[in-house]
């Protein structure tokens, strides 16, 4: 590739990469998103563009937590905040988006109040250079109310999913597939809180709004066919629960891997729900791939990972006190 000596010429050029970059991410062609990634990183080093380099890290960053390599996405974050933080400041929004992709992580490997603290500086900043009725701010509403969710803050992550619900649905319509993710967020949470009524309506929408969009095999298609799932199992609807969580999971398998954590996550709600069922020896397979697909990312202490060991236990001490045939 010939670079011009013309800085302007490697910014539009830059950014192009990264347009390209998130498109395909966007349509879940991830190998191609990194690739393009990789160029941006590339074109920044030689260059010397600092600017560009930010960029590229947080794209590479994001995607390398989308496909479960925590490792190498952390490392990525540390150095990009270091580098917003020289390049544009400590109170700039190209800081603040570095630091909600960092939270979003920090979600995903269990560390709930670190997440926490990098979504509220962020909207710390964001609440200044875009004002409170943004896109920025939503997104981070959005981010907040679910490390609460995570942590059990039921109440508080609703009000939270709501404002960037409302935000969303009045800067982009009824009809985008961010107003779509924004409901079946909240829909996830409402379910928590036993609401079951408004979260499936909110899900029934998410998830005709996502498939239109991007057809029936899309990773957010697969993220609202697990959370009606949930609502299923909660319902005691078991044999739908566990349908809807079959097909989620071949999606997700698809267009992630068979060994991405979001995988293992479903499949230890699948055990759960054919221990539910008394499908012992099928909930123990379940159980043990779902933990042998979460160890590779996640530590011992990370929740899910406990979850899924508490319940195995309990499966092999229920098939000894049935007599059933199902330890190995």
């Amino acid at each position: 590739m010939q670079l011009s000596a013309d800085s302007e010429d490697v910014t539009k050029l830059g950014n192009t990469l990264l347009q390209q970059a998130y498109e395909a991410q966007l349509d879940g062609c991830y190998s191609k998103a990194s690739a393009t990634f990789s160029r941006v990183l590339d074109l920044a080093q030689r260059a010397t563009d600092q600017e560009l380099r930010v960029h590229g890290l947080l794209g590479q960053a994001n995607l390398l937590r989308i496909t479960g390599n925590y490792i190498q996405a952390e490392n990525l974050f540390s150095e990009a905040k270091i580098l917003a933080e020289n390049v544009y400041g400590v109170n700039s929004s190209q800081l603040a988006n570095v630091l909600v992709g960092w939270g979003v992580l920090q979600k995903y490997v269990g560390r709930f109040e670190a997440g926490e603290e990098l979504y509220r500086e962020a909207l710390r900043i964001l609440l200044k250079t875009s004002g409170p009725d943004s896109i920025e701010v939503a997104a981070v509403y959005h981010n907040i109310a679910g490390i609460l969710h995570a942590r059990g803050s039921y109440d508080s992550a609703v009000d939270w999913s709501r404002r960037s619900l409302e935000i969303r649905r009045h800067l982009l319509g009824e009809n985008h597939y961010d107003v779509a993710s924004a409901k079946g967020a909240l829909a996830a949470i409402l379910t928590s809180c036993h609401q079951y009524r408004e979260a499936e309506t909110l899900l029934c929408d998410a998830l005709a709004s996502h498939q239109l969009h991007f057809g029936d095999s899309h990773y957010e298609v697969a993220v609202s066919l697990s959370n009606l799932a949930a609502i299923r199992y909660k319902r005691g609807e078991l044999g739908q629960s566990e349908a809807l969580y079959r097909r989620a999971l071949k999606i997700k398998q698809s267009t992630l891997s068979f060994n991405h954590p979001e995988c293992g996550l479903i499949l230890l709600n699948i055990a759960t729900v054919l221990t539910r069922r008394g499908e012992l020896r099928a909930a123990l397979g379940a159980c043990n791939e779902s933990l042998r697909v979460l160890t590779v990312t996640h530590s011992g202490d990370h929740p899910r990972v406990l979850q899924g060991k508490q319940l195995q236990i309990r499966l092999v001490q229920l098939c000894k006190d049935f007599k059933n045939d199902c330890v190995s």
